[in-house]
């Protein structure tokens, strides 16, 4: 995010780069609930997604701003 901040990009690019590092992310979590011992579904397990997504999307724009600082000030 911070190249894409750095280039001038629009800062909607924040939602794929937040799409992929939460499937990253959770693509092994959800893969374990398939074996044994089986642990269902819960609603603290929603509880940590939905708050990953929010670190996730506060992450990426940090770093766009970051990289919107950075080209600010090389000029």
């Amino acid at each position: 995010m911070a190249w894409v901040g750095y280039a001038g990009w629009a800062i909607w690019w924040a939602l794929p780069a937040v799409a992929l590092t939460t499937a990253a992310g959770w693509w092994r979590k959800v893969a374990l609930l398939r074996q044994a011992p089986r642990v269902p579904f819960s609603s603290k397990m929603i509880a940590y997604f939905v708050v990953g997504i929010v670190l996730d999307l506060t992450l990426a724009i940090l770093c766009y701003l970051a990289g919107r600082g950075v080209r600010w000030w090389v000029g």
